[in-house]
């Protein structure tokens, strides 16, 4: 439970908003294999909303992006700016993506949206306008917090459907029956300015996917869509929302018909945002202070390979490319185009002797009795489970922040009946290997010991 005494404020915090939407023709992110699905239109504008935090104690900043994620280049270059802009420390700097499949291919991988080599040089100066907006506008801050129940909404995407159809999540009439393993509230933190509400902080799981393959129009998904309702009913105040343990998790409407998909991106936006706008009234003071940060690279291992196998993989996957015709466009072939894409990379990587994986990071932001723990992965929502389990409700686990590098699945993700497209397919486009099972066992070391450094 969060202790509602609240002192007068030290901390101040500022909020800033860049507009980060992309010229019409770029491609989408995710839904492959090389589907190039191209933006026709824009149905909504994308932003980058920074949150700036300090006291006697410490500081930090998260931005947050209505993109899938961002690159590591990406995230290095927008530290990089704040930092030489402002003499904060690197490791203040939160760079966090909403995981939004309707936006713009903003990282390196095989198959899933090919990034605009344009829009990527100039979006690390968009974000960085964001970051120095918020820090610039700190102020004196009251922060407010609340828990707001959302029903029917998302479900585990890893058990079966049990009776899910996008009818019944259009009409309202069905519910995950194990909600356990969803998360079945939304936090609200509220920021204001003397009288004037000046910000608030959104913290839901659920992967942004209501526009699916078949949608072309670039927009924020749910979370956008909530942002903007919310935005228009508090004119002064920037939202941000927080991704969180959405591994396994979607909205329970998902892969419709594009006009379909616009409705159901109503009726879930609008759902969300009735939802945080309860939380805002309903918001009650906390103790803000102290702000602290901590960052650390995540050790862990690969799953075991072995060199032979995985040149046999790639020429199998060349080999079947071959057998179709040029002009010939077709799922299997695409799909052989990443598996051959991505060895061809690692291969070459391991012949001689280089890493073939990203670093794994996690960053804990502090900020009275809440931490925030984030990663550059999309993470199983059993992890968080065994990190509240070990260090209380207020441990709010963050996906897709300081970069991305897929999935973070829980160790049954791993064995069959699990479906192996986050385990094992998706390392593929993110041209990497596969995680070790225990992948889980060392993010849950890596959070709770920066949660302790944070809270000693």
């Amino acid at each position: 439970m969060i202790d509602a005494r609240v002192t007068e404020p030290t901390t101040r915090i500022g909020f800033g908003r860049a507009d980060i939407t992309p010229p019409v023709g770029v491609e989408l992110a995710g839904f492959g294999p090389y589907l190039r699905r191209r933006s026709t239109g824009v149905h909504g504008r994308i932003y980058a909303r920074a949150v700036a935090v300090e006291s006697s104690t410490g500081r930090w900043l998260l931005v947050s992006c209505d993109l899938m994620g961002l690159g590591a280049e990406q995230v290095r270059d927008v530290v990089a700016l704040t930092v030489q802009r402002t003499g904060w420390r690197a490791d203040d700097v939160a760079v966090h993506a909403t995981h939004n499949h309707s936006g713009p291919a903003a990282v390196e991988n095989h198959g899933w949206g090919e990034p605009d080599r344009v829009y990527l040089a100039q979006l690390p100066e968009l974000i960085a306008r964001a970051c120095l907006d918020a820090i610039s506008g700190a102020r004196p801050a009251r922060v407010s917090h609340a828990e707001v129940p959302l029903d029917a909404f998302a479900y585990n995407r890893m058990l079966p459907r049990r009776g899910l159809t996008n009818e019944r999540a259009l009409a309202g009439t069905w519910r995950e029956p194990e909600p356990d393993t969803i998360d079945t509230s939304v936090r609200v933190l509220r920021v204001d300015h003397g009288e004037e509400l000046a910000g608030f902080l959104v913290y839901y799981s659920c992967h942004p996917v209501i526009c699916c393959e078949q949608s072309t129009t670039i927009h924020g998904d749910f979370p956008g869509e909530a942002l903007r309702l919310l935005e228009i009913a508090y004119p002064r105040a920037t939202g941000l929302f927080l991704q969180g343990a959405l591994g396994n998790i979607n909205p329970l409407y998902a892969h419709g018909p594009p006009a379909e998909s616009l409705v159901a991106l109503e009726l879930f936006g609008s759902k969300l945002a009735e939802c945080v706008d309860h939380g805002i009234r309903a918001a009650q003071p906390i103790d803000a202070a102290p702000i602290a940060v901590a960052m650390a690279e995540v050790a862990h291992e690969p799953n075991p390979h072995r060199l032979d196998e995985l040149r046999r993989r790639r020429d199998e996957a060349q080999h079947l490319i071959n057998s179709t015709p040029a002009d010939q466009v077709a799922a299997e072939k695409a799909t052989a185009a990443v598996v051959r894409n991505s060895l061809n990379g690692t291969i070459e990587r391991l012949e001689r002797g280089a890493n073939v994986g990203g670093p794994v990071w996690c960053q804990a932001l502090r900020i009275g009795p809440i931490t925030l723990l984030g990663y550059n992965l999309e993470v199983f929502h059993g992890i968080k489970r065994r990190l509240q389990a070990d260090l209380g409700d207020e441990c709010l686990v963050l996906s897709t922040t300081n970069g991305w590098l897929g999935y973070a699945p829980t160790r049954d993700a791993y064995q069959p009946p699990a479906d192996p497209y986050p385990a094992y397919e998706v390392p593929l486009i993110c041209g990497r290997l596969p995680f070790h099972p225990g992948i889980e066992d060392d993010l849950v070391d890596a959070g709770v010991h920066l949660f302790k450094q944070v809270n000693p």
